[in-house]
């Protein structure tokens, strides 16, 4: 449910609330290998190269933007609920589906670092703080400073979620 409400969130901001601009692509992100090669409505035309480049992280454009800023603010949503007086869960599962958005490879990546320091020292909060925190290098390598300084609210989200259960475990 986490992952399809992100998803749904980002999918919404990106092309419905927020569509593109007159001097951008009107598909940029989850559906561009979709539209690949295809007329769009702004009379712009994607190749399969401009899919690839989605899909491996080559060619990042101003819709991931759309994406991140509303994957942070469903995590900001599901961490501080104001109908359960700001007591929400963790954001592991909406984090992980934004980083996948944002870039399926670099994202992909960055969760199985998590997933290998939760294997290794069975800590859960562990896994969950190093997920955004992972993505970090790949955001600043490929995606600028705006895509780096949500990564960075984001880890600082997971940091500020798990630093309890991260202390306890690391205590047994």
């Amino acid at each position: 449910g986490d992952i399809a409400k992100t998803a749904l969130v980002c999918l919404l901001c990106a092309y419905v609330l927020f569509p593109a601009g007159a001097g951008e692509p009107a598909c940029a992100g989850l559906l561009t290998p979709y539209f690949a090669g295809s007329r769009l409505v702004s009379g712009a035309r994607l190749s399969a190269g401009s899919a690839a480049g989605y899909w491996l992280s080559l060619a990042p454009s101003a819709g991931i933007l759309r994406f991140a800023w509303a994957g942070l603010g469903c995590t900001a949503g599901h961490n501080l609920p104001i109908w359960h007086r700001f007591k929400g869960g963790k954001g592991v599962a909406t984090t992980c589906a934004l980083l996948f958005l944002i870039s399926p490879l670099w994202g992909t990546c960055a969760m199985l670092i998590g997933l290998a320091a939760v294997k290794i020292k069975k800590s859960l909060a562990l896994g969950g703080i190093l997920i955004p925190a992972a993505f970090l290098p790949f955001a600043a390598l490929f995606f600028g400073a705006e895509i780096t300084g949500v990564t960075v609210i984001l880890t600082l989200f997971m940091i500020w979620r798990h630093y309890k259960s991260l202390r306890a475990e690391l205590k047994r």
